[in-house]
């Protein structure tokens, strides 16, 4: 289930990573997990439906949200195959419970033509029943394999370590042990493993956080022998390791929660740690500007910073949105839960599983804007990818929101994938090559191929054009308090709506949860309706305002549920 890094043009690329042919893409998000190639401009619009702009289509069975890799002429992807159908269940709900299929399944590597989409080969690596459960929106293989042209590296969860050769022959694998990431508050609740290997200098690197014994280790690519390996006190991860190579030094960076940390790539000393931060990390560390980029989200805390690379010891601040000598610059909740970010030129592009896209400058991390893509509830866990031109954000529904790379949010187009889209794309020769839940499929500039049936789930959920507010009227301006019915508790909210430069801005205060504060992202109205926007929840308010009463009656929404509320207006606060 993954999911960066800036390209400040190709030269930067190959100082930080081995040099690559300019089409491949050789790792989870390509070179130097930096998600972004600049060598073709990929298309800004399609639609599979007609064939427009789609070079090729190819079934792939089994289930998996592994990313495809590219090197030369080849695209290599890595699945998990069950007697019947493995169910996916996708969308923003909390359902801490595993995937009820524990029966065996064909851990296979293809090999597809990159130029047709034909599969070359079809390698079963190991059969059998799956060590550890998956959760309910993953796979049993969801980490990418890597490659540097002559080996490619897979891990198979539980199943362990192989190495292969570019046709498909098994050289070596090792046993890692149970890769059990599930949630860390409640162990019997096994998730799978998502974290994907990675190669720098003949070494594969593996970041292994689980319920026992986690660990980062480098092995040998050419005969699998172990080389270093390194003890890591932290909650199961889904991050993937990032080398981040400076003048002075070499290092391995590991996203954590507890141990974040820098450690040397030749031995696996550890060289900096940090502490805190979101309890389930998973995007990936990218570095660029000479700064490394660090993102968790999940419980108290939601965290963007930028480390700079000579740090040492315990670099950990007062708080997560705190700053130090080690910390360049930091927001204590403006991260990603599921997404890498990405860096294009100047510009760091964060975009959270509810589809809220934040801009920042990636040298001052000056927040440019900060607003939601999508008008409806639907997840985000694909990472993002660029042609430095444009962003390519893909939501699990399957809709891909393409923005410009700007300090304001313009939003070129939205289009459809013919279903289910988890896995991040790969990027080689101006084609966006996407993995789907049952296929490939390979978009270009002036392609056309046979039209593509989109699935039900997916014709159902395109997406429905953005919504104008009208201005709000400025006899909102006050105090207006309701309760919330969740279950059996009651939870009263206070909603303060004041006017600013012209426009009515606000803040939410839920009254039994310690006060907490959130900021309104819009005040307005639409279709006769007063509407209250928090867009970091995907949440609003919607009701009919009966100006007699002082009382706006109408529902809460956030994600996928709606309660009822009625708001009344006092300017009284002696109920806080």
């Amino acid at each position: 289930m993954k999911q960066s890094h800036s390209l400040l043009g190709i030269l930067l690329t190959f100082a930080m990573s081995p040099p690559a042919v300019l089409a491949d893409w050789p790792q989870y998000r390509g070179p130097a997990a930096g998600g972004v190639a600049s060598e073709a401009g990929l298309p800004i619009k399609w639609n599979v439906e007609s064939g427009e702009n789609v070079r090729w289509h190819t079934p792939i069975p089994g289930l998996a949200h592994s990313s495809p890799l590219v090197t030369g002429d080849r695209i290599y992807v890595a699945t998990a195959i069950a007697s019947k159908e493995a169910e996916l269940k996708v969308g923003l709900y909390g359902d801490i419970g595993s995937a009820n299929d524990d029966e065996a399944q064909e851990w296979r590597l293809l090999a597809l033509d990159k130029n047709n989409g034909a599969i070359l080969w079809n390698q079963l690596a190991l059969k059998a029943v799956p060590k550890v459960r998956r959760h309910t929106k993953a796979s049993h293989c969801n980490s990418t394999p890597a490659t540097d042209g002559r080996h490619i590296v897979a891990i198979f969860g539980s199943e362990g370590l192989f190495c292969f050769d570019t046709e498909g022959r098994l050289l070596w694998k090792k046993d890692l042990g149970p890769m059990d990431s599930g949630y860390f508050a409640s162990p019997s609740a096994q998730w799978g493993f998502g974290s994907s290997p990675m190669i720098h200098d003949g070494k594969v690197i593996v970041q292994c956080d689980v319920q026992k014994g986690s660990f980062i280790a480098a092995f040998n690519i050419v005969d699998g022998r172990e080389l270093w390996r390194t003890s890591r006190t932290d909650v199961p991860t889904w991050g993937t390791p990032t080398v981040v190579q400076t003048r002075e030094r070499t290092q391995v960076v590991a996203n954590g929660w507890h141990e974040t940390a820098g450690y040397d790539f030749a031995t696996g000393s550890k060289l900096w740690t940090l502490d805190g931060g979101g309890d389930i990390p998973v995007p990936t560390p990218i570095f660029a500007h000479g700064l490394i980029y660090l993102t968790s989200a999940h419980g108290s805390w939601r965290p963007i910073r930028a480390i700079r690379p000579e740090a040492t010891g315990d670099i950990t601040p007062e708080d997560p949105g705190k700053t130090n000598s080690h910390i360049a610059w930091a927001h204590g909740r403006k991260g990603n839960y599921m997404q890498t970010p990405i860096v294009v030129g100047d510009l760091l592009f964060a975009c959270n599983d509810l589809g809220v896209l934040s801009c920042f400058d990636a040298k001052s991390g000056t927040i440019h804007f900060s607003e939601r893509l999508s008008q409806r509830g639907q997840g985000f866990t694909a990472s993002p990818v660029s042609d430095g031109r444009s962003l390519y954000f893909t939501s699990e529904l399957g809709n891909v929101f393409v923005v410009a790379v700007e300090p304001k949010l313009r939003l070129i187009g939205i289009h459809q994938l013919p279903e289910t889209c988890m896995a991040t794309p790969a990027i080689s020769d101006g084609m966006l090559i996407y993995r789907t839940q049952h296929s490939l499929i390979a978009l270009r500039e002036g392609c056309r191929s046979e039209g593509i049936k989109l699935s039900s789930q997916t014709s159902a959920a395109k997406e429905p054009p953005p919504r104008v507010l009208k201005k709000a009227d400025p006899a909102l301006v006050g105090e207006w308090h309701g309760t919330l019915e969740v279950g059996s508790k009651k939870l009263r909210v206070r909603f303060s709506i004041r006017e600013q430069g012209g426009n009515l801005k606000g803040i939410l205060t839920s009254l039994d949860q310690g006060n907490a504060k959130i900021d309104l992202s819009r005040v307005g109205e639409l279709d006769g309706k007063v509407r209250l926007e928090i867009e970091d929840m995907a949440a609003h308010f919607e009701g009919l305002w009966n100006e007699t009463k002082d009382e706006l009656k109408g529902e809460w929404h956030q994600s996928e549920s709606k309660l009822p509320l009625v708001l009344k207006k006092s300017p009284s606060r002696s109920h806080e």
